[in-house]
């Protein structure tokens, strides 16, 4: 098994089977990479995902009373769509109009800097709508941070 097969079998085990030991470990790692934001200037986000997937919500809580991050809850999916089966382009139109930001939570939104964390990064589908949500929604900036890049060429 090479270097990038554990890290997706890890990354497998903590979505999928609910292995919440390793979210010490990836929660570490986000962290540590989270540290070149200044924690007053930007707000990180968690991206949308099914309710039954805690990978990402177990990290954000590590990362939340551990290392003192602000984590925001305030992006929704109106409908799970299961992508593992899709190309880019199936993905961009299942995602569109999908992801959206409360009315209540989006003057929490303008003039602020954010960093929307996400598992794993595939084809960026996700990523752009939360993007673009958040932009629309008047933020200065968006950057993202994901576990992984499913790349077929390693």
């Amino acid at each position: 098994m090479n270097f990038s097969e554990i890290i997706k079998a890890s990354i497998y085990d903590l979505k999928f089977r609910h292995r919440y030991d390793y979210k010490f470990y990836w929660a570490q790692k986000i962290a540590t990479y989270l540290s070149r934001y200044d924690k007053e200037d930007y707000r990180f986000v968690l991206a949308p995902s099914h309710s039954a997937e805690h990978l990402m919500l177990a990290i954000a809580k590590q990362l939340m009373y551990a290392y003192q991050y602000k984590v925001e809850f305030i992006l929704y999916k109106k409908r799970n769509i299961q992508q593992k089966n899709l190309d880019k382009a199936q993905r961009m139109i299942a995602q569109k109009d999908n992801i959206y930001l409360k009315e209540r939570d989006k003057g929490r939104v303008i003039g602020r800097k954010w960093v929307v964390l996400d598992d794993i990064y595939t084809t960026g589908s996700t990523l752009y709508y939360c993007t673009k949500v958040l932009m629309d929604a008047g933020a200065l900036e968006v950057e993202s941070v994901s576990l992984a890049l499913v790349s077929d060429k390693i």
